[in-house]
């Protein structure tokens, strides 16, 4: 079930998202925590609307979300969130003069409330 959702600025030009998804997917497939490759679903999406603090200075944001069930230990939590955020770190554009904040939040799922099917073609 694992879902990773990554928003980015739109001021980030050239944001490399098919090489972000791929290492990321890559990094959590590799941890024990992730039990089948086929279930971690990554998605990233461009946010034009924003505004980042007061300040007229340009600014970007990188934020990450995790969506897992529970049961990981807090160890395991923090290891998935230090594989994100060290893709993140080696992949994020960094435009000359402009400030980034990249984030990462770990969201655990009710697994009562949570649906899914395989469907098959």
């Amino acid at each position: 079930m694992p879902y990773l959702k990554i928003d980015y600025t739109d001021n980030l030009l050239d944001f490399p998202t098919p090489v972000i998804l791929a290492k990321v997917n890559e990094l959590l497939a590799e941890s024990e925590a992730i039990r089948d490759e086929f279930d971690l679903k990554s998605s990233v999406s461009a946010l034009s609307n924003y505004k980042i603090g007061t300040q007229e200075e340009t600014r970007a944001f990188v934020y990450a979300q995790f969506y897992l069930f529970p049961g990981r230990s807090l160890e395991t939590r923090k290891d998935l969130a230090d594989r994100i955020a060290s893709v993140l770190r080696r992949h994020v554009p960094r435009p000359p003069g402009v400030r980034i904040l990249v984030s990462v939040e770990m969201i655990e799922m009710n697994r009562d409330t949570y649906r899914v099917e395989t469907l098959e073609g």
